[in-house]
């Protein structure tokens, strides 16, 4: 299991099920060892209330990405940092400064992102790295203190992190459209930031992870035809990293892994419309757009997922409202070996073996 992706670890474990029946020995030290104070009766383990009890702080206190670094426990935690403490916060921890902070890829208040430019002679390969947050939380400096940022600084692969519109005020395809957009802006500054223009991926965590595979799968979304010169660049990207992503939001294939899956706040948000409106005509036009299974094609790239989950029967059990199944990689797998694309699937019982991840990035990044 990579050590890096302890945090993506956790959010997929708090959200596997609220009963301490079904999570695993490994689930419960990986979260007695990040949350220690949760053990209420200092029995050294955690029961189903105090599991129950973690879950519902965690959501109060921001959401699992908010907690980086800390170890607070349930009932002691003030006010929640507010969205510039975060940030700090993840900013102190950052092992390497970006080149630039704060640029505007697009019109939008939330269409920024961070660069961190290579040191390289020739062109360099660029990673660009998609926040989690379902949706409607959640922004770039989730990943100031990642190791991926330090790896690719290592290996000379430029890395950008993006924000993107949150589907509390931008439903979709905001979200989508704006990593194309980041890609289209960071392919037009090739010249500019000595960036390899046919050496673009895409890494994500959860909804993040999300908006990269759709942006792995989908049709290019360039239009030479446009006034804005940067619309005329490719939104095709060379592979796409997964950690935890959804590979459908279609509520028809969700409710099959999940039949809870309908019932998680961001789903109507996500389409800008009350959930007992997913079955309309207008909301089927945006559920197939959204939904990369449904463009999955010959000239697609590799894909790498991560699932912090195991690969348990579906549907999930009743109450659980788990979005991060490895199910969802197991339907995106099996349309690519249909069609003899690479994809790589990893869950709890399957772990990748450490630096794994980094390996399949260097050896796409790898000059052809």
């Amino acid at each position: 299991m990579n050590h890096f992706l302890f945090p993506t670890i956790i959010a997929a474990m708090l959200v596997v099920t609220v009963h301490a029946s079904a999570q695993s020995d490994e689930t419960k030290s990986k979260l007695l060892q990040r949350f220690p104070d949760a053990d209420k009766d200092k029995d050294g383990k955690l029961s189903e209330q105090e599991m129950l009890d973690l879950k519902k702080w965690i959501r109060k206190n921001g959401g699992v990405a908010a907690q980086t670094g800390t170890t607070a426990p349930p009932g002691t935690a003030a006010k929640p940092d507010s969205k510039e403490q975060k940030a700090d916060r993840r900013r102190a921890k950052m092992r390497v400064t970006p080149t630039f902070t704060d640029v505007a890829y697009g019109p939008l208040e939330r269409n920024t992102l961070d660069f961190w430019k290579a040191e390289s002679s020739t062109p360099a390969p660029l990673l660009v790295l998609i926040h989690a947050g379902g949706f409607t939380g959640g922004d770039k400096s989730f990943w100031y203190s990642h190791p991926l940022v330090s790896f690719c600084h290592e290996h000379g692969i430029s890395v950008a992190a993006i924000n993107y519109r949150l589907v509390r005020t931008d439903p979709y395809p905001a979200p989508m459209h704006d990593g194309a957009r980041a890609v289209q802006f960071l392919r037009s500054k090739a010249a500019e930031w000595n960036i390899d223009s046919k050496r673009i991926a895409v890494a994500g965590g959860s909804a993040g992870a999300c908006i990269a595979v759709w942006l792995g799968m989908h049709d290019d979304l360039a239009d030479p035809k446009s006034a804005d010169p940067i619309v005329h660049e490719s939104t095709r990207v060379a592979f796409v990293i997964s950690y935890d992503g959804q590979t459908s939001l279609d509520p028809e294939v969700n409710t099959k892994i999940n039949a809870l899956s309908t019932a998680h706040p961001w789903y109507g948000q996500l389409f800008g419309m009350p959930t007992t409106e997913l079955k309309s005509d207008r909301a089927r036009k945006l559920i197939d757009d959204a939904t990369a299974l449904n463009f999955v094609s010959k000239d697609d790239p590799p894909v790498y997922m991560n699932y912090q989950m195991d690969l348990t029967p579906i549907p999930l059990p009743k109450g659980d409202q788990n979005m991060h199944h490895p199910h969802f990689g197991v339907l995106l797998k099996a349309k690519m070996d249909a069609l003899g694309l690479e994809s790589v699937l990893h869950y709890l019982s399957k772990p990748a073996q450490p630096g794994e991840d980094f390996e399949f990035i260097t050896k796409h990044f790898a000059p052809k």
